[in-house]
């Protein structure tokens, strides 16, 4: 206790007050925290058909190397992507999103997936390795997707 003239004061009320306020914070912050962890997720979606397109050195002798693979599409265009791989992992192009095709300006363009009968060829310094031939029926979307709403997240 404190003597200050005639006055006889506390340092309890002092404490009381602090110890109040801190109770306060305290709740204030685990509310705060609470709603972010309750905070809703907004998913968004995207597909679209695609080829998958992959070449690999099984063995891995040839260490990093550079594929280019073409396309012939069915109306007669031809597109290429370009996809370096290293060891024996698979060197992947996906058609139409990674192919392009240069016409005689010099413009490229991307591919578009068609109707009809595509073949295709990999190709490692100019040389042919691999081909094959891939077909498209009629564009026929069938669209679902499932949202469910989600609080918290569990690891994979």
């Amino acid at each position: 206790m404190e003597v200050r003239g005639a006055v006889r004061t506390s340092a309890r009320p002092r404490l009381g007050r602090i110890l109040a306020l801190a109770a306060i914070l305290a709740v204030a912050v685990t509310t705060v925290c609470a709603a972010r962890r309750k905070q809703q997720v907004v998913w968004q979606q995207s597909q679209s058909p695609c080829v998958q397109l992959a070449v690999r050195d099984k063995l891995g002798t040839l260490g990093a190397y550079t594929t280019v693979f073409r396309v012939s599409a069915p109306d007669g265009l031809e597109y290429t992507a370009t996809k370096r791989t290293v060891g024996d992992g698979w060197g992947k192009a996906y058609f139409p999103s990674d192919f392009v095709r240069r016409d005689k300006s010099g413009q490229l363009s991307e591919a578009w997936l068609k109707p009809g009968r595509y073949s295709w060829k990999a190709g490692l310094s100019g040389r042919q390795v691999l081909s094959g031939e891939f077909e498209v029926e009629a564009p026929r979307l069938v669209h679902g997707v499932h949202v469910q709403s989600v609080t918290t997240l569990d690891p994979l």
